[in-house]
């Protein structure tokens, strides 16, 4: 909206400041909106039970979904079809609430939403290369009806045995999930660098504290080694391990473990 001055130019009622200001609120409700999406459909995949009564069956008892019967009517049909795929609705719901809520990269929804539902397919065949726990509810593997479905028809035409057909497909479909969740999740270069050097570093950080812990049990196993008694070696041991001076250890195992556990949690 605007009016005209007398220099007959047009002059926002707005200016730019609030303008901006009234875009940022306006994204974070649309997160709070995302965010609560994400939470109820998680609610009703979590709660999921096959015996509950929705299109697919019929049962007089009452349901035990967390969300009642709308949830049991939503999740049936999502978890036939899809299988645990569809916990990749909850994941782009939620990553994209917490986009517009913290105001990073917003403004990518529209053109990476395009490419969520082939995202989705892909994540659907990629469960169903995969055995199902024994807790699954349904006859159909991880991937629903419709990750099997294309599964099967892949496998026929794959010019391999079955067992490497499915390892290849996996292997292939896996990455392509990859990339397409990173895309439909609106993940750039600078934000795949990020994710990699702090998944490097903490596996690094992990490697570093389980080698101090194992290195210094061996130094431990060596000193208790010397002796078949607790002497005073071990029993200082104890002490720097434990910050306890008042008791005493009642075997070898008891420094070994207690100077391991220090290590690990320093």
């Amino acid at each position: 909206m605007a009016f005209f001055s007398s220099d007959r130019r047009a002059t926002p009622l707005v200016d730019s400041e609030m303008s901006e200001a009234m875009r940022r609120r306006l994204g974070e409700l649309i997160g709070l909106g995302l965010g609560a999406l994400a939470v109820l459909l998680g609610l009703c995949l979590a709660s999921y039970d096959i015996n509950d009564p929705s299109h697919f069956s019929s049962t007089g008892a009452p349901p035990s979904n967390l969300l009642g019967r709308f949830g049991a009517i939503v999740a049936d049909p999502m978890m036939r079809a899809f299988g645990a795929a569809s916990w990749g609705l909850v994941a782009f719901f939620g990553v994209w609430a917490a986009r517009f809520m913290f105001h990073l990269g917003e403004r990518r929804l529209t053109r990476r939403s395009m490419i969520a539902p082939l995202a989705f397919v892909i994540g659907t065949v990629f469960a169903s290369t995969h055995v199902p726990w024994p807790s699954w509810q349904l006859s159909s593997g991880l991937g629903g009806f419709v990750g099997d479905t294309v599964v099967r028809s892949l496998i026929g035409i794959l010019p391999m045995n079955p067992t490497a057909a499915l390892q290849s497909l996996s292997l292939a479909f896996g990455a392509a999930l990859l990339a397409g969740a990173g895309a439909a999740l609106g993940v750039t270069a600078r934000e795949a660098w990020l994710i990699v050097r702090w998944m490097a570093r903490s596996l690094l950080q992990v490697i570093r504290q389980c080698l101090r812990g194992f290195f210094a049990a061996l130094r431990a196993l060596a000193a208790l080694r010397q002796s078949p008694r607790l002497g005073g070696d071990q029993r200082r041991l104890w002490q720097i391990a434990t910050g306890d001076n008042d008791v005493t250890p009642n075997s070898q195992m008891d420094v070994l473990t207690a100077l391991w556990t220090a290590r690990l949690v320093r």
